[in-house]
């Protein structure tokens, strides 16, 4: 059940940021093609030919490039690590602190683009959120043990 929970914690944040980052990059692409004018609200996903662009855009990049392999699942690595090692409530807290941080910075999917050249800057917010991810993880991992404290038999 252990190995179970941390493949989901791994699978599930490296896939997660980048299907958010894929829906950022189609609705950067829409956005982009009525920029001269109001553009019209973003067709649904399970509309013709608007599926299949964001899939392969979720499963691309993070294997197209080793370091952005890294920079899609370091933090799910890292908390899966720690998570087969001893699962404790700090950990989930903090891999609940990372989830809530790339919802903030990734939601709503406008909020990802300007509707201009430069497109979604989603590289950056990975840069960003890769080393967060990662050290919440090594906090949630070894404050507890320096926290608690350490009683004397002796006395």
């Amino acid at each position: 059940m252990r190995a179970a929970t941390a493949l989901f914690l791994c699978l599930i944040t490296g896939f997660g940021l980048s299907f958010l980052l894929a829906l950022g990059e189609r609705d950067w692409f829409h956005c982009f093609a009525y920029a001269d004018g109001i553009r019209p609200p973003m067709p649904s996903l399970l509309g013709p030919g608007e599926l299949m662009p964001v899939l392969l855009e979720t499963l691309t990049p993070p294997f197209g490039d080793p370091y952005l392999f890294l920079l899609h699942f370091a933090p799910g690595l890292v908390f899966a690590t720690y998570w087969l090692g001893r699962p404790r409530r700090p950990l989930l807290i903090a891999y609940l602190l990372f989830v809530a941080l790339a919802l903030i910075l990734l939601l709503p999917i406008s909020g990802q683009h300007d509707c201009d050249r430069k497109g979604t800057e989603g590289l950056f917010t990975l840069f960003l959120l890769a080393p967060v991810g990662t050290l919440l993880a090594m906090s949630a991992a070894y404050l507890p043990q320096w926290i608690k404290p350490r009683h004397d038999p002796k006395t």
